[in-house]
């Protein structure tokens, strides 16, 4: 069984307004809407409550067979039962104002259980016939959703996909009343986005201006000390270039010297051995001399015995 709401017809005017009660199946809560007797069509064709909603989570309401297809709904608190229900007008019953050109979608959209200030904002999202645009000799930007306020102004409206048939356009309001999709003026245009379903940025809040620039400002000062480091980081490698450059032209000299000192010592060495060497040969040969003389005698004497 679904949970959404089911609404009766519409009751007849009462002066210049007309009432309409819904019903949620699930709980039997009611619901009661009021609307100007020249705004209505019928009944609300249209409508989605949600039993809870989380402040900034992503509320989506799809709706079928209309060009206005979906609502996206964020909210700056949680709340409970809430839901929207939308209003298709004729363009005959479009409220006056400053006069629109090119009316291709009017619609009214009502808050069930919460107010525009509990709303953070809401994505609007629709299509126009491709076919319908050259019929009234328009371009794709020259459409724009404009808000019902004592008086219309103008919504900022992306394009965010082109098909052969259709162009899809998104735009972002902060309240809900009522909605038309007409001619923009000269600096009124619908901007051309990327292929794909966004929500248009908010404003910032003041106090989330002021968040915004104290996390700049300590980004901007983390930057700058990790520069300062990155700077250090360089200049000093070349500090230490030097000073190994130096220490290994130190050490290569010390090494110089002291194989130079052993060197030389090794070589006097090798002298003083050599004359050494020299001078055992001459006592040897001397004694050989000598033995070999006294062989000589003793022979003598043996054979004068």
């Amino acid at each position: 069984i679904s949970c959404d709401f089911v609404c009766e017809e519409w009751k007849a005017c009462n002066g210049r307004l007309q009432t309409q009660t819904c019903t949620n199946p699930c709980t039997g809560e009611t619901i009661t809407h009021t609307a100007k007797c020249s705004m209505i069509l019928g009944r609300a064709v249209f409508t989605k409550t949600w039993d809870t909603a989380v402040a900034g989570e992503e509320l989506i309401f799809n709706i079928d067979e209309y060009n206005l297809y979906r609502i996206k709904l964020f909210l700056l608190t949680d709340l409970k039962n809430i839901g929207l229900s939308v209003y298709p007008l004729t363009l005959d019953s479009v409220p006056e104002g400053n006069q629109l050109e090119n009316i291709y979608l009017a619609f009214r959209v009502e808050k069930l259980n919460f107010l525009n200030e509990q709303m953070e904002k809401a994505g609007i999202f629709f299509k126009v016939p491709v076919q319908w645009l050259k019929e009234n000799n328009l371009k794709a930007e020259d459409l724009q959703l404009y808000r019902f306020r004592d008086g219309w102004s103008s919504v900022e409206t992306n394009i965010f996909r082109v098909t052969d048939t259709e162009v899809y356009y998104n735009a972002i309001t902060q309240g809900f009343s009522y909605f038309a999709v007409a001619k923009g003026s000269s600096g009124d245009n619908a901007k051309t986005g990327n292929k794909e379903e966004k929500i248009l940025p908010v404003r910032d809040s003041k106090e989330d201006f002021k968040a915004k620039t104290l996390a700049e400002s300590r980004q901007t000062k983390k930057k700058s000390s990790l520069s300062g480091i990155t700077g250090a980081m360089v200049v000093q490698p070349m500090k230490f270039k030097k000073s190994s450059i130096t220490l290994l032209l130190m050490t290569m000299i010390i090494t110089i010297t002291i194989a130079g000192h052993f060197f030389l010592k090794r070589q006097k060495g090798k002298n003083i051995s050599s004359m050494i060497e020299q001078e055992m040969e001459r006592q040897k040969s001397l004694q050989e001399k000598i033995d070999s003389a006294s062989m000589q005698q003793d022979k003598e004497q043996n054979i004068g015995f």
